[in-house]
């Protein structure tokens, strides 16, 4: 069974008008009910690490945003690329609190991520040939301000955080607007993302011995990177009917890209937080922390899993029209 949508690039549609999204909704509320059931597997056997209130704060958080992720994404690209804005304000906006930005370099960050998501709606060339006259408007903030204590650095901070939040969330609305199916693959890769945490997080709580990262996540274990997989891989699999022309090899293939983009993600966030000295992000989301907190594994994989689709042949991956 295979289900397929309307034309890829649409700017504005009812979600309900594919046909895929019926489907969506169905396995995100199973995807909710198999999640809360594990959640209280682990919390009754009193490996859950965090406080019951707070894992099911998380589970309410994602009872809420995973469906309304899948209304927006399947409603065209003009309400992706405002959703992709919306998370690289806020997530600009915790980047600029955690490397102490100056006021004009966080409005600076403001204004590219609204500008980085609009230019996407015109494609990868135009997206990508704005950066160099982005980067030499950020050069005149060290230059006016003649900063000779700091300015490079604020500068440094400043174009990482462009590239890392609003130039990568782009990339959601580029999968949604050149790729066949975008849509239905951008849930995928978010659901992926999700359940790729959620696998390892249950995989390493219960079966975790060794760190992977001690310094930068000591709760993090090498048996948890099964859990990376497995959930990914799970997600793609229940939503494979949204993939025309998905094979299994490359099912395997996106999900090994999500848990390695989660990992990634999470631990370069991770790395941030340690060096400032914080352990959340911010205080957006109930039993998480900032936003930035909850998308950095996303962040990662959703330009990967764009480009990997651009070599599926070499890989055995395939999203048809």
């Amino acid at each position: 069974m295979t289900l397929t949508g309307l034309d890829h690039y649409d700017l504005l549609h009812v979600p309900w008008s594919s046909p895929a999204f019926g489907y969506v909704m169905v396995v995100v509320s199973g995807l909710l009910a198999a999640s809360a059931a594990m959640l209280a597997i682990v919390a009754a056997r009193g490996r859950g690490g965090a406080s019951p209130r707070t894992l099911w704060s998380r589970w309410l958080t994602w009872a809420v945003l995973a469906p309304l992720f899948a209304v927006v994404v399947f409603s065209g690209a003009l309400p992706v690329a405002a959703l992709m804005g919306i998370f690289a304000l806020q997530a600009t906006r915790e980047w600029g609190a955690l490397t102490d930005l100056p006021t004009a370099h966080r409005t600076l960050l403001a204004i590219y991520s609204v500008v980085a998501v609009s230019l996407a709606l015109f494609g990868t060339t135009t997206l990508l040939a704005t950066i160099p006259l982005l980067l030499l408007t950020a050069m005149l903030l060290p230059v006016l301000g003649a900063n000779t204590a700091r300015g490079m650095r604020d500068l440094a901070f400043g174009a990482l955080g462009f590239a890392y939040l609003p130039l990568l969330l782009s990339f959601g609305v580029l999968m949604v607007r050149d790729i066949p199916n975008g849509a239905a693959l951008l849930f995928a890769t978010g659901a992926a993302v999700a359940a790729s945490d959620i696998g390892a997080y249950i995989t390493g709580k219960m079966f975790g011995r060794r760190p992977l990262a001690p310094t930068l996540s000591p709760n993090k274990t090498v048996e948890g990177l099964v859990g990376n997989v497995v959930g990914a891989l799970l997600a793609f699999l229940a939503l494979w009917p949204t993939l025309p022309g998905a094979t299994l090899p490359g099912l395997v293939v996106l999900a090994i890209i999500v848990a390695f983009g989660a990992v990634l993600g999470d631990l370069f966030t991770s790395a941030l937080k340690r060096e400032v000295g914080v352990k959340d992000a911010g205080r957006l989301l109930p039993g998480f922390g900032g936003l930035l907190d909850r998308i950095d594994s996303f962040i990662v994989a959703v330009p990967l899993i764009y480009y990997v689709i651009g070599l599926g042949g070499l890989v055995g991956i395939g999203v048809a029209a």
